[in-house]
């Protein structure tokens, strides 16, 4: 049955780009649900602001990473790895926007 209210949060795979790796690495994140309005408001609200504060908005936690999650392994996650930010921001816009269709 189709639910008019979302779970809180939803689980996705990340790939965050690794110097000398031929293929990212798929880290399994938590992210918060936002709504229509919400989900705008953070959009327009990305511009001009760190990285961390931005992603500390909507990334609730991890898995299979060799740190439990917290702000400071998401800012040295952030340091460590300069793409993991844009490829976060951009897979929660796409979860969001876009419906998974199974074959």
């Amino acid at each position: 049955m189709f639910k008019l209210q979302p779970k809180p949060t939803f689980w996705t795979k990340v790939p965050i780009a690794i110097a000398g790796a031929a293929k990212p690495a798929l880290i399994d994140i938590e992210f918060k649900h936002l709504g229509r309005d919400a989900l705008r408001d953070y959009i327009a609200s990305l511009d001009g602001r760190e990285d961390a504060e931005s992603l500390a908005e909507i990334v609730m936690g991890w898995k299979e990473v060799d740190e439990e999650f917290s702000q400071e392994s998401l800012n040295k996650l952030l340091d460590n790895y300069p793409g993991a930010a844009l490829s976060m921001v951009k897979t929660f816009v796409a979860e969001a926007l876009e419906a998974k269709t199974k074959n």
